[in-house]
C-alpha cells in the first residue's frame, strides 16, 4: 500500500494497543458475494442480518466521532490534533479508518453521507427483517392432539424471520392463526380416543388418525367400517394408501390442505418481501461495500494487534531521511521471524546500505529476511 496507508494502519493499531476501546461488534463478509446475492435478488435472512451488524457498528462508530473528524477532507491534521489532546478515542479510529476502507473500496464517501445512508439502510431492513429474539412463537395445538414437531417443520421459515408488525406478515400470520385453529378442532371432533389415536407422518407432512389394536395379544385392529361413515382410508401424498390401519375424515383432510397451502403462500410471500427488500437497499450498494471493508480492516487491525500484545512484537517507526542526507541504510537490531517465540528465537542484526546481494541455500530464510 501507499505510504500514508501504512502510517494509517500503523496508527490504527498502536490506538488499538495503548488505548481502552470498546468495539461493536462487526462481521466479515464476502463483499463480492453481497454484491452479487444482492444485484440478484437472492439475499437470504441471515445475510440481511450480517448487513445490519455492519451497518450499525459503522453508524454507532461514526455517531461517536466529533464533528472535526467527520467533516474533514484531509485527516493527517485532524489526526495530529486528536493524538495530542487524547480527548475521543472514537475519534483517532475513524480519522485512522477512513482513508484505509476509502483505499480498499475505492470509494470516496464523505463520512456524513455515509451516515445518512447507513440509517436508510437501517431502516429498510428494520421494516422488514425481524430482530434476533423477536418473540414470534410457533402454532401449538391446545388440545395436544397435533404433535409440536408439525408445527415447527412446517413453519420453520415462518417464525421469527420477519418483522411480525409488517402489514403483509401480520395477514399472514392471521390467516395461519385461523387454519391452525379450524385444523385442530377438525383433529378434535372426530377423534375417538378409545380406539384411535392422532398420529403424524413427517415424511408425508401429514395427519391422520391410527386404529389401535384391540387388545396386546391381537394383530387386529378397529375396521374402518366400524367406525362410521364419516371415516374414509388414509391415502398419502403420492396416492397410495399407505396402511388399513390409518384413517381420515374429510373435514381434518381439508382443514389440512388449507393449512399447507397457506404456509406455502406464506413461504412464497416472504420470499417476494425479500426480493423486495434486496432491490431496495442495493440503492445505496456503495456504503455496504464500505462497510463491509470497515468491517474487515477493523478486525484485522483488532486481532493483529491482540497477537502482537501476546507475542510483545515491536511497533515500528518509520521516519523520513534527512533532507541533505545521502544514506539509504537500513538498521534493525534483533530481528526475528515473526511468527516465532522471541524468547527462544535467535536474534540477528541486520544493516542494510545500498544494493544488497542476497545468498544462501534452500530452505535457510532469505525470504523470511526480505519479509
Amino acid at each position: 500500500p501507499p505510504r500514508y496507508i501504512a502510517d494509517h494502519m500503523r496508527g490504527l493499531c498502536e490506538c488499538l494497543s495503548a488505548r481502552d476501546v470498546s468495539l461493536p461488534r462487526f462481521t466479515s463478509m464476502a463483499v463480492g458475494k453481497v454484491m452479487t446475492l444482492l444485484s440478484d435478488k437472492q439475499c437470504n435472512i441471515a445475510l440481511f442480518r450480517d448487513i445490519q451488524l455492519n451497518i450499525h457498528s459503522l453508524l454507532a462508530m461514526l455517531r461517536k466521532a466529533s464533528s472535526a473528524v467527520l467533516d474533514a477532507h484531509e485527516f493527517d491534521d485532524e489526526i495530529e490534533s486528536v493524538q495530542n489532546s487524547k480527548r475521543n478515542v472514537h475519534d483517532e479510529l475513524v480519522a485512522r479508518l477512513l482513508p484505509i476502507t476509502e483505499f480498499v473500496s475505492g470509494l470516496a464517501i464523505p463520512p456524513r453521507h455515509l451516515m445518512q445512508e447507513s440509517q436508510s439502510i437501517l431502516s429498510k431492513i428494520e421494516a422488514t427483517i425481524a430482530s434476533e429474539g423477536t418473540h414470534d412463537p410457533f402454532s401449538v395445538d391446545m388440545n395436544e392432539l397435533i404433535p409440536n414437531e408439525f408445527f415447527r417443520r412446517n413453519e420453520e421459515e415462518l417464525r421469527g424471520k420477519m418483522n411480525v408488525n409488517h402489514p403483509v406478515v401480520v395477514e399472514m400470520h392471521r390467516a395461519i392463526d385461523n387454519a391452525v385453529s379450524k385444523l385442530c378442532e377438525a383433529v378434535k371432533n372426530q377423534h375417538r380416543p378409545d380406539v384411535l389415536e392422532v398420529s403424524l407422518d413427517l415424511m408425508d407432512n401429514s395427519i391422520f388418525y391410527t386404529a389401535k389394536k384391540q387388545s396386546t395379544k391381537s394383530t387386529n385392529s378397529v375396521s374402518i367400517s366400524k367406525l362410521g361413515d364419516e371415516y374414509i382410508p388414509f391415502v398419502d401424498r403420492k396416492g397410495k394408501e399407505a396402511s388399513k390401519r390409518r384413517v381420515t375424515t374429510v373435514a381434518l383432510r381439508e382443514a389440512l390442505n388449507k393449512y399447507l397451502v397457506l404456509v406455502e403462500k406464506a413461504t412464497l410471500k416472504i420470499a417476494t418481501m425479500l426480493q423486495t427488500l434486496s432491490e431496495d437497499i442495493n440503492e445505496s450498494k456503495f456504503t455496504i461495500i464500505q462497510a463491509s471493508h470497515w468491517a474487515v480492516v477493523l478486525e484485522t487491525a483488532s486481532t493483529h494487534t491482540a497477537a502482537a500484545k501476546q507475542k510483545n512484537w515491536v511497533l515500528p517507526t518509520l521516519v523520513d531521511f534527512p533532507a541533505d542526507s545521502t544514506s539509504t541504510s537500513l538498521v534493525v537490531k534483533g530481528l526475528t521471524p515473526y511468527w516465532l517465540d522471541r524468547r527462544s528465537a535467535v536474534r540477528n542484526d541486520v544493516v542494510l546500505n545500498g544494493i544488497c546481494l542476497l545468498t544462501a541455500p534452500n530452505m535457510s530464510g532469505k525470504s523470511t529476511l526480505m519479509r
